[in-house]
């Protein structure tokens, strides 16, 4: 079990065994209070009477999901950080999942893990539940993005996929689509109905091969020096008008 937990540091492995991890009281519970199914979840010796994790161990009695309590020297091999929170939840992976109703964050390129963490937290923060991934993001279960999204990655639908196509869909069902650039028209009102908002990597924005889909290009105004917006700084300003 040691073994195959500490594989899930993996990409490779995480796809194999369509599993993945997060650590922490908050994460964990709301892993077991999601959708998602628990596969096991893990608790350091010693911690196992936190008032907190108690809790977690209740919840997952009730839910059927194995609790392990681990020694130190095997939560050593398996934790993602120096500091270990007392617990960790196994996750398997769903199925490809389909859209909910509202707007959808369509993420081209997105390649740091803390910029996906955060995009997901912020749009969980405002009630954007529809969340597309290039082929080319970031695994969204990487380790890093899963802690920092601080357990919203388990309220929101996470879908892989090709963003050309994704968009036409899209636009056939009356989603209009707007990004944010360098050179667009300065964000004041957003247009109304159902937005599809595109956000391009952080090194080249929006592809060439997404930018002609846009139906309208924003660019946040600034006063001083800095370049650019970090992306997931940039989306939760145009979030918060959506």
């Amino acid at each position: 079990m040691i073994k195959s937990i500490k594989k899930l540091q993996q990409k490779k492995y995480r796809k194999e065994y369509q599993q993945f991890f997060v650590e922490g009281v908050k994460g964990v519970t709301d892993l077991l209070n999601s959708s998602y199914e628990a596969a096991a979840v893990c608790i350091e010796s010693g911690r196992e009477k936190d008032e907190d994790i108690i809790a977690i161990i209740d919840i997952a009695k009730e839910k059927k999901v194995p609790v392990q309590v681990l020694p130190e020297k095997d939560i050593k091999q398996i934790k993602s950080t120096d500091t270990f929170p007392g617990v960790m939840g196994i996750a398997n992976m769903k199925e490809k999942q389909g859209l909910g109703e509202g707007h959808v964050i369509c993420l081209d390129g997105v390649m740091d893990p803390g910029n996906l963490g955060t995009i997901i937290r912020t749009a969980d923060w405002f009630g954007i539940t529809n969340i597309v991934l290039s082929e080319n993001c970031v695994d969204p279960y990487n380790p890093k993005v899963v802690r920092s999204t601080m357990g919203s990655l388990f309220h929101v639908q996470l879908i892989r996929d090709d963003l050309e196509t994704r968009i036409g869909e899209l636009k056939e069902k009356g989603y209009k689509t707007i990004g944010l650039t360098l050179d667009g028209e300065s964000l004041d009102k957003l247009p109304e109905g159902l937005l599809c908002l595109v956000l391009g990597s952080e090194s080249h924005g929006v592809s060439k091969e997404v930018k002609p889909l846009l139906d309208a290009s924003y660019t946040i105004p600034g006063k001083g020096e800095a370049e650019s917006l970090n992306v997931a700084v940039a989306g939760g300003i145009v979030m918060s008008k959506l």
